[in-house]
């Protein structure tokens, strides 16, 4: 296809016309910094310029009045409008001036020198809710709701000795496994201890513990806070460590309906593990919103993970002020990684074509060799200075 063929009409806010001829101003604004006794500058680059246009357009014909009044009321309007370009397509643009040239030696003819410069959205200050504020208020209310829930579900006082048993080992269970995950964590060898420490007193209070519904949802509660957030170091390792949790005691076996005491033993079952699943989703939605993310698909991922966990827990059953505030949390959860999400760059595929080093190709792709450490990372690549040619990696990308 040759140049002349892919020229476009020419229009202004629908308002067509012909153009002789144009001008463009292109390039990068840039702050030029001089130091002593060092001959070369640094160039601080502060992003690309606007972008200004000079187009020299014509109406002509018998008819050329209309046309030329048409064109110029249409330029007049007050706001950007969208500029057909035969060279550059389609843009949105402010007119900044507009010059008229008619004369009687060329009778029928109107030159319209239209000045014009690229434009993007005014946006405004806005007095919303902080979404991630919402997400805390949302995991309080589905905290509560959940205690609540355990309080009425929960008995084991003049109940049969197998009931007490039951929920001791279900209540240690938690403790053990909480303790386990701990210590993965290397850094907080004292927070470890700490840990460690609550769960021999709980162990050695296990009695009035189990036969008090309001000290068992502290022990287990408390307990998991504490895990979440005095042990783990930044909120990904947070939602990593409140993650283990948010599926407990499915491998529980299922208590049967026999008897009045099998199904009480059922229900202080499901209460427990209900509470602290509902625990570990609460911690794990408040260190959400304290992720900084490097693209939207990472927060898209996490934002998938935890909805799936809240829907996974209300598809369990539960009361309806808990079911409630689940959904609440979910839909506070969603709203929140959404919109930090929204601007971030995508993840998209790169293919190099030779092998490479990473400060390569982060030169290549972002003009910003510092970026090379980005790609590593998210690529897990073993040696920075051989990028395999011809293996996909993933790479940020604006578009």
């Amino acid at each position: 296809m040759s140049w002349r063929e892919q020229l476009r009409a020419a229009s202004f806010r629908g308002v067509p016309f012909s153009v002789v001829g144009h001008e463009g101003e292109f390039g990068r604004r840039t702050v030029t910094h001089e130091y002593p006794l060092r001959d070369k500058p640094f160039v601080e680059d502060l992003g690309r310029k606007a972008r200004a246009l000079k187009v020299e357009a014509l109406v002509m014909g018998d008819d050329y009045m209309a046309l030329r009044d048409r064109l110029l009321d249409a330029l007049e309007q007050p706001g950007p409008g969208r500029l057909v370009h035969p060279y550059l397509g389609e843009l949105q643009v402010s007119v900044l001036g507009v010059t008229l040239r008619e004369s009687t030696a060329q009778g029928g003819v109107a030159g319209i020198s239209i000045e014009c410069i690229e434009s993007g959205e005014l946006t405004f200050p806005t007095n919303l809710q902080s979404t991630s504020q919402a997400v805390g208020d949302a995991a309080d209310r589905a905290q509560a709701a959940s205690e609540a829930n355990f309080a009425d579900q929960y008995a084991v006082s003049e109940k049969p000795d197998y009931l007490f048993t039951a929920a001791s080992q279900t209540l240690t269970g938690a403790l053990a496994q909480r303790q386990q995950v701990a210590g993965s964590v290397r850094e907080r060898s004292d927070q470890v201890a700490a840990l460690a420490q609550a769960a021999r007193l709980v162990n050695q209070q296990i009695i009035s513990i189990i036969y008090t519904p309001a000290s068992a949802a502290q022990a287990l509660v408390a307990n998991l806070k504490q895990l979440v957030r005095e042990v783990a170091v930044g909120p990904f390792e947070a939602i990593g460590l409140a993650r283990v949790f948010c599926r407990f005691g499915a491998d529980l076996p299922v208590v049967p309906y026999t008897t009045a005491a099998r199904k009480q033993q059922s229900a202080n079952q499901a209460t427990m593990t209900q509470l602290v699943r509902t625990t570990a989703l609460a911690e794990a939605a408040r260190a959400a919103t304290e992720v900084e993310f490097a693209s939207y698909d990472d927060a898209l991922a996490l934002r998938t993970e935890l909805s799936d966990a809240v829907d996974a827990l209300m598809d369990d059953g539960c009361a309806d002020d808990l079911f409630a505030a689940l959904g609440d949390l979910r839909s506070a959860l969603v709203r929140d990684l959404s919109a930090r999400g929204a601007d971030l760059a995508r993840v998209a595929p790169y293919t190099p074509n030779e092998t490479m080093p990473a400060l390569v190709l982060a030169y290549e792709l972002y003009g910003d060799a510092l970026r090379a450490d980005e790609i590593v990372a998210r690529n897990a690549v073993e040696h920075p200075g051989f990028l395999q040619g011809r293996r996909t990696l993933e790479v940020l990308t604006d578009a």
